[in-house]
């Protein structure tokens, strides 16, 4: 079957991804004067103080990206008969709107943060799984147990991470007590919350690489 659409969108989205990154960090010194934290600063604080011209160019490139994502999503398998194959189209496209919308939605909005958050951690575990039942055990694929148990075996990290029970904590700041009596709250030099974020986002493009590869295995 031909994968041209598939190659593309591969060849498009990791591109996307790293020019996007570049171009915000880029703006967030020049804007902030000092350089983005990955550890406790949050994905959609990479435009914070920006010229809104600049965040129409991030948003346009985070579209583009999507759009990559989403044809990934949808071209990669020839043939869907299986309900993990269903369920591997459902959680690629689940997480690539969810990777939009967590530069999206501001942390101020923190119920409709959360539940981004929530749903993009879940949907890149379930696509993890559902690739690694896919790779394993479908007729349709190559039945290759070692991309079987990398699936299996990140589908089972990720699930563990989310299962962490210090998660819970992440709204607890740093206090500091200056020499007047005031306290400074301050997010942790390892703020919990960023490093979810990040971490997914940096899975759900591994987990790309990974499928992208299979193909030629």
């Amino acid at each position: 079957m031909d994968k041209s659409i598939v190659h593309i969108a591969f060849f498009s989205s990791l591109p996307l991804f790293v020019i996007t990154l570049i171009f915000q960090l880029s703006l967030y010194r020049t804007k902030q004067n000092r350089k983005f934290s990955f550890r406790n600063e949050l994905p959609f604080e990479l435009v914070q103080g920006a010229d809104i011209k600049f965040i129409n160019y991030h948003y346009v490139l985070l579209f583009l990206l999507t759009i990559a994502n989403l044809l990934f999503a949808f071209k990669y398998l020839d043939h869907i008969y299986n309900w993990y194959e269903y369920l591997l189209v459902g959680s690629l496209v689940l997480s690539a709107i969810m990777l939009y919308l967590i530069f999206f939605i501001k942390v101020f909005e923190i119920k409709k943060h959360i539940i981004v958050v929530i749903l993009q951690a879940l949907s890149v575990v379930t696509s993890y799984l559902s690739f690694g039942l896919f790779a394993h055990i479908s007729p349709f694929g190559k039945q290759n147990i070692v991309f079987g148990i990398f699936g299996y075996l990140f589908a089972l990290i990720g699930m563990l991470v989310l299962l962490n029970p210090r998660l819970r904590k992440w709204p607890i700041m740093d206090k500091v007590l200056q020499q007047d009596g005031t306290v400074l709250i301050l997010r942790p030099r390892y703020f919990m919350l960023a490093l979810y974020e990040w971490g997914f986002i940096a899975a759900q493009f591994l987990l790309m690489i990974v499928m992208y590869a299979y193909l030629y295995v």
